[in-house]
């Protein structure tokens, strides 16, 4: 119960609030909700569906539980019903319009009639996210994957500038865990299933390193779904590789692992069957590395969900090249130092709201180079 009624805002892990036990609880729960939605609306399988099933999983650890997506959902749905278009048309969206779940618990401290006045605004976000959603992509033009965190982030950053202006300040909370043998269950999960993809990868079809040289080729621009152009096993020895690298980039951080780096680490394994591989992401966390060293930056938690999802920008790497990867990653992490602070911790997609101003300016200018070179 504690967990469901804590305010959920970036960063929460549901481990340092309720125990590992009561979190893993809460994501078979939030899984088997959104699996049963799914299966009723009859949404196929593919690369987006999967990147957010993995995405609502790992944020099921820190920020999102079977209460606060409920409002969002509502909102989809209602928003489909008004354009009389079937739901699964807007299924992934509502999966990932739940970053903003925290909208929910936002007036938790005024009792139950701030939860009703937090869920109605929930549902109406759920209601304008998908309009929103499909004029912002035009910002960035498919360079950043994270187009629902970006969008979401733009109106997390309005409605928090309408409540601190009526008096209610909104705070970003840091609250992980800090336990090291909690640490070495989690290191467990995180290598177990890495190396499950690998191994089922490789039980549906034998391992082809041309196509893997192919995959890693494409620039992971949307849409590009990984599911349906190399098929299964591909896809998931991908998914396991990518998995692999950022835990061992955790575990060597010195930092034990929380429900915020696992569940960060899960969601980019996600998108891993949807644009996102070793050879497009690692110029990007080359940046981010650089940019802590350049800074003296101390190693925390939030840094290291910095170095996780910076990957969002992975499109901008594998189309711009490596030198502008590193400098993607450069700015990214010095923008995204700020931007929880203006959303008032109400996006749980905080990486992907800096990522989208850093996918938008990058591909304008490069788009330009390019017209003008012709």
């Amino acid at each position: 119960m504690q967990l469901v009624i804590s305010r959920d805002a970036l960063v929460t892990d549901y481990i340092a609030v309720s125990g590992l036990s009561a979190t893993l609880i809460n994501v078979v729960l939030v899984m088997v909700f959104t699996l049963f939605i799914k299966r009723i609306n009859h949404v196929e399988l593919n690369g987006f569906v999967i990147a957010g099933l993995l995405t609502t999983m790992g944020f099921a650890f820190f920020g999102k539980n079977i209460y606060n997506i409920l409002p969002i959902y509502l909102g989809v749905f209602l928003y489909a019903r008004s354009v009389k278009r079937p739901f699964k048309q807007f299924f992934v969206i509502a999966m990932f319009a739940t970053g903003l779940a925290p909208l929910v618990t936002v007036g938790i401290n005024f009792g139950i009639l701030g939860l009703i006045i937090g869920s109605v605004i929930a549902v109406g976000y759920g209601f304008i996210i998908p309009a929103i959603a499909s004029h912002v992509i035009r910002f960035h033009n498919g360079y950043l994957l994270y187009n629902i965190g970006f969008s979401g982030g733009i109106v997390a950053l309005i409605l928090t500038a309408v409540l601190r202006v009526t008096g209610l300040d909104l705070e970003v909370v840091v609250n992980v865990n800090e336990a090291w043998d909690i640490h070495y269950i989690l290191f467990a999960i995180l290598i177990g299933m890495s190396l499950l993809f690998i191994s089922f990868g490789l039980l549906r079809e034998r391992f082809n390193w041309s196509r893997y040289k192919k995959l890693m080729s494409m620039s992971g621009r949307a849409v590009t779904d990984y599911y349906r152009i190399f098929g299964e096993g591909l896809m998931l020895v991908n998914m396991g590789i990518v998995g692999l690298m950022l835990t061992l980039l955790v575990a060597f951080s010195g930092i034990p692992l929380n429900g915020a780096t696992v569940g960060s680490i899960i969601s980019v394994m996600g998108f891993s069957a949807f644009g996102k591989n070793p050879k497009n992401i690692i110029p990007l966390i080359l940046g981010c590395i650089l940019m802590i060293i350049v800074s003296g930056t101390v190693i925390t938690p939030s840094v290291l969900l910095v170095l996780i999802f910076v990957t969002g920008l992975a499109p901008i790497a594998g189309e711009f090249g490596f030198v502008i990867g590193i400098i993607a990653g450069i700015l990214h992490f010095s923008l995204v130092q700020y931007t929880a602070e203006w959303q008032g911790g109400a996006n749980l997609y905080n990486n992907g709201f800096a990522g989208g101003f850093i996918a938008g300016v990058i591909s304008s200018i490069m788009d330009s180079i390019a017209k003008r070179s012709m």
